[in-house]
C-alpha cells in the first residue's frame, strides 16, 4: 500500500515454522510465506497467514539396561538375544519411527555397614564392577546399539541385590541418554534380583524388608545424596519413562529375606506398575511379542500444542502489534489453522527496507 506526501519505508516479513517438541526442527507449509509492504511510520498491515503442521510419524525410543553381575552369566548372552528380536520387531512396524540406547551396570564396588539394617559388599572392585554406564545414547543407529550390546561383558558382583535403583534414576536424571522430545519413553531391563532399597515392602505389604539403602552418585551412605526406590519410581512417572522388566525367574521373596506369600513377580510388578509398565519372564516363547506390544501401546502421533507467532529477529519485536487468536492448542499434524497478524510500523522508525522473520513457535 502507498500513500503520497508521506515518507515510505519497504518492510518484508518472511515466516517458517519450528515445532520445538521434536527432536529435529520440522519445516510446515505457510501460506503465504512471505509479505512485503510499503508502510509509514504509525501504519499497519493485517495478514491471514495458514499455517500446516507436517506429517511426522509416531515416536518411541527404547533404552536396553543389562544386569552384569555374576547371577547373570547363565543368561545374559540370552538377554542379549532377546533385545536385538525386539529390535528386530520393532523394524517391522511400518510408520514408526523408534531410536535404541544401552545401559549396563553391576553394583556400587565398596562394602557398607549397617546400611538401613543391611551390611555386605555390594560390588567387588577388582573385577572393575560399576554401578551405572551409558554405553549408547539414544541413536538411530542400530547397528551401533547392536555393537554396544555385544560389547559388554559380565562383572562380578556381591551381594544378591543389585543396584536398579540408580538405573532407573539415571534414565531420566542423565540428560546424556538423550530420549527425543516427543517419543515416548521406554526403559527395558534385564535383571535377575531385587534392588538395594531400606524396605522393598513399601506399598506391597506391611513390615520391613531392607536390602540396604543405594547411595546415589557419589556412592556414599547416608550423605543426602541417597536414592529411595519409591521416590525414583515416581520421578520415572513424572519424566514419562515406563520401566519394562525382564526378568530371568521368579521366586519366592521370603528365599531372599523378603516377606512370606509373595513372589519377587509381586514385587516387579507393583514397581513397574507405578511407571506405566510391566514384568516379564526372559525365557518365555512370547516374551518379544509381549514387550513390543507394550512399547506399541497407546503409540500415537503427538499434537502441537501452544502454537503461536513469535519475532524472532532482535529488535523488531514491537513491529508484531497483534496475533489473532494468540495460539492454536491441539494441531495434529496435517492439520491447517490460521492466524490474523498485524504488522505496525512504529513512530519515528526512519526511511528504509526492513527485513525480519516471524516464525510459528510451540
Amino acid at each position: 500500500m502507498k500513500k503520497s506526501g508521506k515518507k515510505l519505508l519497504t518492510m518484508l516479513m518472511a515466516t517458517a515454522l519450528v515445532t520445538m517438541s521434536l527432536a529435529v526442527p520440522a519445516v510446515a507449509d505457510i501460506s503465504p510465506n512471505s509479505v512485503t509492504a510499503t508502510l509509514n511510520p504509525g501504519e499497519c498491515v493485517t495478514t491471514t497467514k495458514t499455517v500446516t503442521i507436517p506429517e511426522f510419524p509416531p515416536m518411541a525410543d527404547v533404552v536396553f539396561a543389562f544386569d552384569l553381575t555374576g547371577s547373570m552369566s547363565g543368561i545374559i548372552d540370552e538377554a542379549k538375544l532377546r533385545a536385538q528380536d525386539i529390535m528386530d520387531a520393532l523394524a517391522l512396524l511400518p510408520g514408526v519411527d523408534i531410536n535404541y540406547g544401552v545401559m549396563s551396570y553391576m553394583d556400587y564396588p565398596h562394602s557398607y555397614d549397617d546400611y538401613c539394617g543391611y551390611s555386605a559388599p555390594y560390588g567387588d572392585p577388582v573385577f572393575g564392577d560399576y554401578a551405572y554406564s551409558l554405553d549408547q545414547a539414544v541413536t538411530a543407529s542400530q547397528p551401533a546399539v547392536v555393537a554396544a550390546i555385544n560389547g559388554l561383558a559380565i562383572g562380578s558382583g556381591g551381594d544378591g541385590p543389585q543396584d536398579y535403583t540408580r538405573i532407573m534414576y539415571e534414565s531420566y536424571a542423565d540428560p546424556a541418554v538423550s530420549w527425543r522430545a516427543g517419543a515416548k519413553k521406554i526403559l527395558v531391563n534385564f535383571g535377575d534380583n531385587v534392588p538395594h532399597d531400606c524396605n522393598l515392602n513399601e506399598g506391597v505389604t506391611s513390615g520391613t524388608w531392607t536390602t540396604g539403602g543405594d547411595p546415589g552418585r557419589n556412592e556414599v551412605q547416608g550423605d543426602g545424596d541417597d536414592l529411595d526406590l519409591q521416590t525414583v519410581l515416581a520421578a520415572m512417572a513424572a519424566n514419562g519413562v515406563i520401566l519394562l522388566e525382564c526378568h530371568t525367574m521368579d521366586w519366592p521373596a521370603e528365599a531372599m529375606g523378603g516377606p512370606a506369600g509373595f513372589m519377587v513377580f509381586d514385587f516387579w510388578a507393583y514397581w513397574t506398575g507405578l511407571t506405566g509398565g510391566n514384568v516379564y519372564l526372559t525365557t518365555a516363547g512370547n516374551l518379544v511379542d509381549q514387550v513390543v506390544a507394550a512399547i506399541t501401546a497407546g503409540l500415537t502421533v503427538p499434537a502441537v500444542d501452544g502454537l503461536h507467532l513469535e519475532v524472532v529477529t532482535a529488535g523488531y519485536g514491537d513491529w508484531l502489534d497483534s496475533v489473532v487468536p494468540p495460539k492454536h492448542d491441539g494441531v495434529a499434524p496435517g492439520d491447517s489453522v490460521q492466524f490474523e497478524e498485524k504488522i505496525c510500523v512504529p513512530a519515528g522508525t526512519a526511511p528504509g527496507v526492513y527485513n525480519f522473520t516471524v516464525r510459528a513457535l510451540d
